[in-house]
């Protein structure tokens, strides 16, 4: 049995300006909405209704195309307004949106690993615990300490757990080819998962059994689960430091950097010069103006002449030029495969 206090996922600060409206969407986890300024509404759509089959609807609610969209005039929803000190708890799969027309808005969206029948709820002391905690001394699945990568939105560790644990055979095994080829998959071309199928299997199974036991997966760390995740489950690349790679265009790079090589009556450039340039005409990073600069072979105070320009610079936007954006696997097989296996509620 668990507890929300087990079992938190991520805690999410929202901060919103100039009001906003969402798309009607889901999430596959617990989840609590507390706010600290400002008004929201809240549109829940009612569970059960056939109208819905995806996680995310483009539809505008206030301007339904109902001749396009007959039978959402059909659709029972209820609504609520969410005021300043206020928190609402949404349960796993619940369709909903949210809206404002506030100036400002701020709050905390807190995540809870998503409970299956063989990971359920245990409420029992809810009432009685008043150990209040910040959450700096909270654990938390995927915490965030504000260097690196921003690690969110990803598949919660308790459903990898529980999609393994249901997939072993008479003796208990899970055999990872199979396992790997029927849950880690999408859209693109055959053969694009490969490398993650491969990272996964690798981590549980570093000596090429082929397979990993239900007792061994039981004991799996969470730090474990998570690295197993982070294999095919991909960080959003607009939330990690490589992110520059394919936001900075590399042809702007090279025609930026021969610019500056051939200013002045003395043509070239030092580090500082570079540095400021890229990051106030570039939009980059200091980081990877730096990363640029020692792949160029710029020593300490040396002045950047064409000629190492030339020589260099192909080599050295590389990364650049080959950045694309990771595609994550698709998630819907491993809801399903809880479906066939009735561990959803």
């Amino acid at each position: 049995m668990w507890t929300f206090a087990k079992g938190i996922k991520e805690i999410t600060l929202m901060m919103r300006t100039g009001g906003y409206n969402t798309p009607i969407h889901k999430h596959i986890v617990e989840e609590f909405h507390c706010a600290f300024n400002g008004s929201e509404e809240f549109m829940f759509i009612q569970p059960g209704q056939k109208e819905l089959q995806h996680p995310w609807s483009s539809i505008d609610v206030d301007s339904v195309d109902l001749i396009k969209y007959p039978e959402l005039q059909h659709i029972k929803y209820a609504s609520i307004a969410l005021n300043k000190g206020d928190c609402i708890y949404i349960p796993t799969g619940s369709y909903y949106k949210i809206s404002s027309t506030d100036h400002f808005n701020s709050g905390i969206v807190v995540w809870f690993s998503f409970f299956t029948k063989s990971h359920q709820f245990e409420g029992t002391g809810c009432d009685k615990n008043d150990n209040f905690m910040p959450a700096s001394d909270v654990n938390i699945t995927w915490r965030y300490d504000g260097y690196g990568d921003l690690e969110t939105l990803h598949l919660d560790t308790n459903i990898l757990r529980t999609v393994l644990l249901t997939s072993g055979d008479e003796k208990g095994r899970v055999w990872l080819k199979q396992f790997t080829e029927n849950l880690i998959k999408g859209d693109g071309e055959v053969g694009v998962y490969d490398n993650e199928r491969k990272q996964f299997s690798d981590i549980l199974d570093p000596t090429g059994r082929g397979y990993v036991t239900v007792k061994e997966v039981k004991a799996l760390s969470i730090d474990v689960l998570k690295k197993m995740i982070l294999a095919f489950d991909h960080t959003d690349d607009s939330s990690t430091l490589d992110y520059e790679y394919r936001l900075i265009n590399h042809e702007a790079i090279i025609n930026f950097t021969r610019m500056l090589a051939s200013n002045g009556p003395d043509p070239g450039f030092h580090s500082n010069e570079f540095i400021e340039q890229y990051v106030n005409q570039l939009g980059g990073t200091r980081q990877k103006a730096m990363e640029i600069l020692t792949g160029l072979g710029v020593g300490q105070g040396e002045l950047v002449t064409m000629e190492m320009v030339e020589k260099n610079i192909e080599k050295t936007i590389e990364k650049f030029r080959n950045a694309k954006l990771k595609i994550r696997a698709d998630r819907k097989p491993w809801y399903e495969h809880l479906l066939k296996h009735k561990e959803m509620f």
